[in-house]
C-alpha cells in the first residue's frame, strides 16, 4: 500500500488523517506520514485497512467516544 492507496481508503472510510491514527492506536502526526509518503506503511497496517474495507466498515461517531463515556440509563 503506498501513499495514494492510504488517502483513498481513509476517504472511503470516511476518517481523517488524524482520526485514523487514533483509530489504529498510532498518532496522528505517524498517520498523516504515511499520507504524505514519508514513512512507510507496515505490511500489518495495510492489512486491517483492506480488512475493514473489503467488509464494508466506515467510521460513524459512535465508535469514537471519548474515555471514560457510558451509554445513559434510564
Amino acid at each position: 500500500m503506498d501513499a495514494t492507496e492510504y488517502r483513498a481508503a481513509l476517504k472511503a472510510m470516511r476518517l481523517s488523517q488524524v482520526r485514523a491514527g487514533r483509530w489504529l492506536g498510532i498518532s496522528g502526526r505517524t498517520s498523516q506520514g504515511y499520507a504524505s509518503g514519508n514513512r512507510p506503511i507496515p505490511h500489518v497496517v495495510a492489512l486491517c485497512i483492506r480488512m475493514h474495507l473489503k467488509h464494508g466498515w466506515y467510521a460513524c461517531q459512535w465508535e469514537f467516544r471519548p474515555p471514560g463515556w457510558q451509554v445513559p440509563q434510564r
